[in-house]
């Protein structure tokens, strides 16, 4: 891809592309910068747009991202995909959570049984408060498609809410054995107190379980955001 833009400059295919490389990467500063170089090039490509905000969801920038989703649903109103992110990053935002639980609804309702939408609807349901319907959503998930550890961690932090300590645990380690850096995730997401995170336990549910020292220096980065 960055051989094609160096070739021409003005390719917006190459810079969505390496964008979405870039994303897969985590590398979303970057994936930010090639999709605003290809919506210059074809404004209010929904691609694009989404791209652009899914980089901004993973930069913690949630507000910004519910912005970029909005105009592609706008465009692409039957995408399960665009209406998945856009509950996710209404639900990072913390803020109407009613609707992010609507878009969520939307999105299972046009792609039954896929594994991201009720991922995100476990989130809304866990920042609602409502434990036991989020243990629900996050067990479909991962019936789904068992990679997901969001969802265990989700999963997790909702058992534990609920007082199932080992259960809970266990998903949580789980889900850091799949993404080391998954506490500082659900820090940037509003949902796991910063200062549990650095490893306070004392700020952190009722058995939840510790990090390693190599554990605890993998959020670091997460929490001076």
């Amino acid at each position: 891809c960055s051989t094609a833009i160096q070739f021409n400059p003005k390719d917006a295919d190459a810079y969505e592309l390496r964008g979405y490389a870039y994303l897969i990467e985590h590398r979303f500063e970057r994936a930010e910068a090639d999709f605003q170089a290809a919506l210059k090039l074809r404004p209010d490509n929904p691609e694009d747009l989404a791209g652009y905000g899914q980089s901004l969801s993973g930069l913690g920038r949630f507000n910004e991202a519910v912005i970029q989703f909005d105009k592609a649903v706008a465009q692409e109103p039957n995408d399960a995909a665009y209406r998945n992110a856009l509950c996710w990053a209404v639900a990072g935002t913390g803020k109407h959570l009613d609707r992010a639980l609507d878009e969520c609804n939307r999105a299972i309702a046009l792609a039954p049984g896929n594994a991201a939408p009720l991922n995100s609807r476990g989130l809304v349901e866990l920042r609602m408060g409502r434990y036991h319907p989020a243990i629900d959503d996050y067990t479909q998930s991962v019936a789904a498609n068992v990679y997901q550890p969001s969802a265990y961690f989700g999963r997790g932090l909702a058992r534990l809410a609920t007082g199932q300590k080992e259960a809970g645990a266990t998903d949580i380690r789980t889900a850091r054995n799949g993404d080391a850096d998954i506490d500082g995730m659900f820090v940037m997401l509003g949902v796991l107190n910063r200062e549990c995170a650095a490893g306070v336990i004392a700020k952190c549910p009722a058995g939840f379980p510790k990090r390693t020292e190599e554990g605890k220096w993998m959020v670091a980065k997460w929490l001076v955001q």
